[in-house]
């Protein structure tokens, strides 16, 4: 009889043992939160080229807008000969930017920032990374994008002659 209650504990206690020791199993990655009121998202982004050389970059937001702190432009400076479009992204500046300094009114949800590069190129990979002031979150980023900085055509001029 004690054998037979040895044996249906020592079974018990595997089984718990086997219960604990499969928890960790499974999904490993951090729980993102479901909470879709308090996120946010790019609707639209775009850059171009200032007299200056340095670019602007122009985006408009959705959602829970107020819960953005920061603002990351990641850049990657491309090379005539280095066009690779099936290339991973790989970004070698980034800008960061607080909410408060690129937004305009607190009820417009678009934004405006300005970057010098530290590299000056033909044409850059970019996107932005919005940062949730809720950690939790996931950040918000945009596609990323290519562009093509477009030189003005110089504007030959006659020779002028006087009669």
């Amino acid at each position: 009889m004690k054998r037979v209650r040895l044996s249906r504990l020592c079974g018990f206690l595997s089984l718990i043992l086997l219960a604990v020791a499969l928890q960790g199993c499974g999904k490993k990655a951090n729980p993102i939160p479901d909470d879709n009121r308090d996120r946010f998202s790019w609707t639209g982004s775009n850059m171009m080229v200032l007299p200056n050389g340095c670019l602007t970059v122009n985006a408009t937001l959705s959602g829970n807008v107020a819960n953005m702190t920061d603002v990351v432009l990641e850049l990657q400076p491309l090379q005539p000969d280095n066009t690779c479009a099936g290339c991973p992204f790989a970004p070698t500046e980034r800008g960061e930017f607080a909410e408060s300094a690129v937004r305009g009114h607190p009820e417009v949800n678009t934004i405006r920032l300005n970057y010098c590069p530290q590299e000056k190129a033909p044409s850059y990979r970019w996107r932005l990374v919005g940062i949730n002031i809720h950690k939790r979150f996931p950040y918000a980023l945009t596609p990323t994008q290519t562009f093509v900085v477009r030189e003005e055509p110089e504007i030959e001029h006659a020779p002028f002659y006087l009669p």
